[in-house]
């Protein structure tokens, strides 16, 4: 629930940097918003009904010529990489072809199990694992 209150949130303030951007006045927004959901206010309407608000925003900002603003879902629903992905891509450029076993042990001394399971904290150790083991490859050369 509270990562849904701050999805809600982030999207509704990107709503208001549009309504910003776009100069449209109080009342002007008030139309948009009720054309695209019947409602008055965001903060009665769906996930849902505020992406179309978004949308119809974005729409009227291209349509003045301007940049429109892109809202990046939450990881679960995006195809953004993110840093799991970074830290599996340097362990298999680093750690060799052995890279999923040697992870895998690392892992283990944090009592994790996958590198999705990790805090930030110990993505940062991992990655400063990777890090000092890859200089200690280049000072073995």
């Amino acid at each position: 629930m509270a990562k849904e209150k701050s999805y809600r949130t982030r999207l509704i303030g990107m709503i208001h940097m549009q309504k910003s951007a776009a100069h449209i006045t109080d009342d002007g927004y008030r139309l948009i918003l009720m054309g695209a959901t019947g409602k008055l206010t965001c903060t009665e309407c769906s996930i849902k009904e505020l992406f179309a608000v978004h949308k119809d925003l974005n729409t009227l900002l291209l349509k003045q010529g301007q940049k429109a603003f892109i809202f990046h879902r939450s990881p679960k629903h995006s195809n953004k990489p993110t840093i799991q992905n970074a830290v599996v891509a340097r362990a298999k450029k680093v750690l060799g072809k052995n890279w999923k076993e040697r992870l895998d042990g690392f892992l283990q001394k944090l009592n994790r199990t996958s590198v999705k399971d990790c805090t930030e904290n110990e993505i940062r150790r991992i990655m400063g694992w990777i890090s000092t083991t890859e200089r200690r490859q280049k000072n073995a050369r």
